[in-house]
Parts: structure tokens; C-alpha cells; sequence
């Protein structure tokens, strides 16, 4: 899901409940709701404002299938059992914000489903194409905040990335719809399997492939658990540098397009692993 900088704030103001038109979530109910979604901060002194906080967030996530993830949450309706705003207003709400960029959230058998409303033919439940330049413009986005000395939200940028294009090739392959559960590794294995990238069944490899592809897993491990470190904000043991934080965004970059490009690859040639 791919929103532009005008509709940022907006939602952001929406999903905290400082519009009081979904329910309002406290500091610490922002910061345990967030945490669902690969973050690892703490309420603590210093937090920012609510809704702040929630746009660093959204901005951390645009361009990324977590974003719609964490709306269709905001939008359960459950949460509005006892809530003062009604379920209905909400999906009203929220819809005029999302017209704006061309989405629509709609109920189908009551489950909630968000739809680009300028697009005729049955979507993908990808919110955008993962390609060359989806994944080109999401290094911009980390490589931005690297220069803005914002290290945890490039690690950020740069693990979704890799979530993102994990889920579009699980999908693609295995024709089903994947729900992201900030488990990267997970995601890594079911990739590797679905593009047939184990290295246990490539017994025809020379052993400097076989090293580059190890590597490849030993990187993808290393994201969540310098994604948790870089947003744990009493991480005494290690600080996140510039470097690391570059090094994290161009690894990324590097994974996702060869991910990409082995999917393309695949596609093209049906006997090809």
C-alpha cells in the first residue's frame, strides 16, 4: 500500500484515534500495537506525541504490504463493540482519506478489504507491483533516512522491503494470500522453498555459490535482530551507527533484487531453478 506524503498525517491522526473517529489508543497501547508489526519500542520517557509517533510509523511502512496489514487491524470490528465512534463511521472515515490516492476499504462477508477503486480488474493482494522500481524507490526511502541519521527507521525500511518481496513470491508461487507476522525468518524459508533456493537439494552448485547463498540466509537472519536492536531504545549492549545502517539498506537491496530477479527468471524458463 503506497499513500502519498498528504494522506501520511491524516491517517496517521486516524489509526491513533486523535480524529475520535476510531478508537483512541494510548502511548502504550500504540507502542504494544506497533510491536505486532516488527517494532520494538518502549513507552518511556521522552515518547513523543501519539499521533507523532504513529506517523513515524506510517512513514516507515508506506510503500510496504504491512501498512494495509495495520489498517485492516485498526479496522476490526471488533474494537468497536464498546468503543463511542460506531464501526460504520470509521470505514466512512477513513475512506475519505484514502480516496484521495485511490483506495477504498470495503466489507466483503465481513471482512474488512481494501480495494483500489481506480482499478477495474480483480486486484492482487499486493497494494503495489514488486518490481525494479517499487524496490528502487523503497532504498531511496531508507537511503534518506540514513542521511537523516533516522538508522532505525532504515533498518526498518530495508527488513520490509525484504518482507515485501518475500510475500509477493510465496503468493505468486503458491497462489494464497500471506498475512505478514513480522517473522522474517519464516517468510525467508518459505521463499527459499518456494523458489527452490535450499541449499540442501543444490548439489550441482560450484562451493562460491554455495557460499554467496549461505550468506544470503546469515543476512536475512541479521535483519530482525538489528531491526530490534536499532528501535530498542535501552539497547545498551550495541549502538547503531551510519554504517551499519547503510550496510543493512544496501544488503537489502542487493537480497530483494536477486530475489526478484530469480523469481523473473524462473518464470520465464519452467524447467529452471
Amino acid at each position: 500500500m503506497n499513500i502519498s506524503a498528504l494522506v501520511i498525517n491524516p491517517l496517521a491522526k486516524f489509526i491513533c484515534g486523535d480524529t475520535n473517529e476510531a478508537p483512541y489508543m494510548t502511548g502504550t497501547t500504540l507502542v504494544e500495537f506497533f510491536r505486532r508489526y516488527g517494532f520494538q519500542d518502549n513507552y518511556e520517557s521522552g515518547f513523543p506525541s501519539r499521533w507523532v509517533y504513529t506517523e513515524e510509523k506510517v512513514k516507515s511502512l508506506n510503500g510496504t504490504t504491512i501498512l494495509e496489514d495495520v489498517l485492516i487491524d485498526v479496522l476490526d470490528s471488533r474494537r468497536y463493540l464498546f468503543a463511542k465512534v460506531s464501526f460504520e463511521h470509521a470505514i466512512h472515515a477513513v475512506n475519505n482519506i484514502l480516496k484521495f490516492d485511490g483506495y477504498m476499504v470495503v466489507l466483503e462477508n465481513d471482512k474488512v478489504i481494501i480495494k483500489g477503486t481506480q482499478i477495474a480488474a480483480v486486484e492482487s493482494k499486493i497494494a503495489v507491483a514488486i518490481d525494479h522500481r517499487f524496490i528502487f524507490d523503497q532504498i531511496i526511502k531508507a537511503t534518506e533516512k540514513v542521511n537523516n541519521g533516522d538508522y532505525s527507521g532504515a533498518i526498518t525500511n530495508a527488513r520490509s522491503l525484504i518482507e515485501a518481496v518475500c510475500i509477493d513470491i510465496i503468493e505468486k508461487k503458491e497462489a494464497i494470500e500471506v498475512r505478514n507476522d513480522g517473522n522474517v525468518d519464516s517468510l525467508w524459508a518459505r521463499t527459499k522453498k518456494a523458489l527452490k533456493l535450499d541449499l540442501k537439494d543444490k548439489t550441482d552448485l560450484p562451493e562460491s555459490i554455495f557460499q554467496i547463498l549461505g550468506g544470503i540466509d546469515t543476512a536475512v537472519k541479521g535483519f530482525a535482530g538489528l531491526s530490534n536492536n536499532a528501535s530498542d531504545r535501552h539497547a545498551t549492549k550495541f549502538k547503531t551507527r551510519k554504517h551499519h545502517a547503510r550496510l543493512a539498506v544496501n544488503l537489502s537491496l542487493a537480497i530483494a533484487d536477486f530475489l526478484f530477479e530469480s523469481m523473473e527468471y524462473q518464470s520465464s524458463n519452467s524447467n529452471a531453478t
